[in-house]
């Protein structure tokens, strides 16, 4: 029985990646994001072990088109969020580290208020092994998502991602002004 609660959280979990590689890549990061929005970092991106990508609801509802299209099918638009959609790539030396579920996350608009606040789901790290100069070393990465619903949120987001209870990386999501 316990081979077979393993086999489907595994199972799940290559659903989950499978579905969020057409716009993940594990080996460079989670840097593009929605073109409508800017994502910045404190500490600045180089330094942290997370990363984020934002797609705003419009985004979302322009892919629903475009695979309801390849799928001859009408659009499904009540699958879309109202304001849009948050993956985090959390990376480690460590397996637990890369864990969602030790990270917490926090996201508030610019009226301070607190639009949502979960703890990352439990999910089995994959892996990269790499050597240079004879030193070898593993990554362990993880990928999280959240929609967010609530229509009545005020760019720029602020989320707080923090880590094991002390590192702290503060991200905000804010609309682009050109």
């Amino acid at each position: 029985m316990k081979k077979k609660i393993i086999l489907a959280v595994i199972v799940t979990q290559l659903i989950i990646c499978s579905l969020m590689t057409s716009c993940l890549s594990l080996a460079g990061g989670l840097i593009q994001t929605d073109k409508m929005y800017r994502v910045t970092y404190s500490p600045p991106l180089q330094s942290v072990r997370t990363s984020i990508r934002f797609d705003g609801a419009e985004y979302l509802r322009d892919a629903e088109k475009i695979k309801a299209e390849k799928e001859l099918r009408e659009p499904d638009y009540s699958v879309v969020p109202t304001v849009g959609r948050i993956f985090l790539l959390l990376k480690d030396g460590n397996i637990d580290g890369a864990n969602p579920k030790n990270s917490l996350y926090i996201l508030k608009d610019n009226t301070g208020r607190e639009i949502y606040r979960a703890n990352g789901k439990d999910i089995i790290p994959d892996y990269k092994v790499s050597s240079f100069n004879g030193q070898v070393r593993t990554i362990w990465t993880a990928i999280d998502f959240f929609l967010i619903y609530d229509d009545t949120v005020e760019f720029p987001l602020f989320l707080r991602v923090v880590r094991f209870g002390d590192e702290t990386i503060d991200i905000t999501i804010a609309e682009k002004t050109e």
